[in-house]
């Protein structure tokens, strides 16, 4: 091979290189564009999902929950309220709850 053609040849394959490094870059980024976007859905999916499990959550604790009010907030106040709520009537609740459980039962014991 001449002098010339090597050179030539050189600046081909120089050039394929170039090319290929280029790609390369280009593969790079649409993946790592690819991956945050696959990403950004995972966490609408998980927000979608803790949404639905709020509202379940809260259409087995509340179930008039009002449409227009964002039932994590609904929640949040249901909550709030139920902590602030004294000991002592937390424990005339859960009384009266073991009452009409009691008069359950034996109302359904006396009706066989």
């Amino acid at each position: 091979m001449a002098e010339p053609d090597l050179l030539q040849r050189q600046r081909e394959i120089l050039r394929t290189f170039r090319q290929a490094t280029a790609m390369r870059a280009q593969v790079e980024a649409d993946a790592a564009a690819q991956l945050a976007e696959a990403h950004k859905a995972q966490e609408e999916v998980q927000a979608a999902l803790t949404q639905a499990g709020l509202q379940r959550l809260l259409g087995r604790t509340q179930p008039t929950a009002r449409p227009d009010v964002d039932p994590a907030t609904q929640l949040a106040r249901h909550v709030s309220v139920a902590i602030q709520t004294p000991a002592s009537i937390k424990a005339d609740i859960g009384a009266l709850q073991r009452w009409r459980e009691g008069e359950a039962r034996s109302g359904s014991l006396m009706h066989r």
